[in-house]
């Protein structure tokens, strides 16, 4: 059982920090033209691929060491597409909610805090400092979403 949760982590944590930087990477970028409708459709279509996509890559990553047991596979794959919705549809809800500036201010810091979470988690179970890797995370998310910015407000100006 205690590997089942280990493995199980492996997979949330995977899915969940991946979810994380691609949403807001997404969200930011796409706010640039300024139309929630197609905000939240790319999202969406994202968060569904990218579940996907994560799902098969961990699949993939178990079945390629070999000594993986197939409950382990599958276990893995499974928790990794559940970590991976759960997160877009979390940092998806407040564009249903609120006007687009606000809702990716608020996705935005919720998912700072999911990846600083996530961060802490993990330092922990490693015997890391909590700040660092909080920092870590939650700076890849952050590089994730000026980029995004930068590069489509970039590429729209230039069409």
């Amino acid at each position: 059982m205690k590997q089942f949760i280990k493995d199980g982590f492996q997979g949330i944590a995977f899915g969940a920090v991946d979810g994380v930087v691609l949403a807001l990477g997404v969200l930011t970028g796409m706010s640039v033209l300024g139309d929630r409708t197609t905000v939240f459709l790319s999202l969406f279509a994202t968060g569904i691929a990218d579940a996907f996509g994560n799902a098969v890559g961990m699949h993939v990553e178990e079945e390629s060491e070999g000594n993986t047991s197939r409950q382990r596979v599958w276990a893995t794959t499974i928790l990794t597409f559940i970590g991976t919705i759960v997160v877009f549809v979390v940092l998806i809800t407040p564009i249903m909610l609120f006007p687009l500036s606000l809702a990716v201010r608020v996705s935005w810091v919720v998912g700072m805090l999911l990846l600083m979470g996530l961060g802490a988690i993990v330092a922990t179970l490693r015997g890391w400092k909590k700040r660092m890797i909080s920092v870590e995370y939650a700076t890849w998310g952050a590089v994730a979403s000026v980029v995004s910015y930068i590069l489509v407000g970039a590429v729209k100006g230039a069409i």
